[in-house]
């Protein structure tokens, strides 16, 4: 008589190899769905937004910029 069943460290190999197996592709995904974020760039234009309107996805990261402004000291 003969089992399909596999017992002692032949098991444990079988069972470590599938656990790498989907850590592997759970991995994968992750590193595809932040490779398809993409960066928008909002800059301060005096009283306004440039641009003034953007489209954003979930994951998609907003950069503002505001320009600083330059004191000048007089003596």
């Amino acid at each position: 008589m003969f089992s399909n069943r596999r017992s002692g460290p032949t098991r444990t190999l079988v069972i470590m190899e599938t656990t790498m197996k989907k850590m592997f592709v759970l991995l994968a995904l992750m590193l595809a769905s932040v490779s398809m974020a993409t960066v928008h760039t909002v800059n301060l234009v005096g009283s306004s937004f440039s641009p003034a309107n953007i489209t954003i996805q979930q994951g998609d990261t907003v950069r503002w910029i505001k320009p600083r402004r330059r004191i000048s000291q007089c003596e």
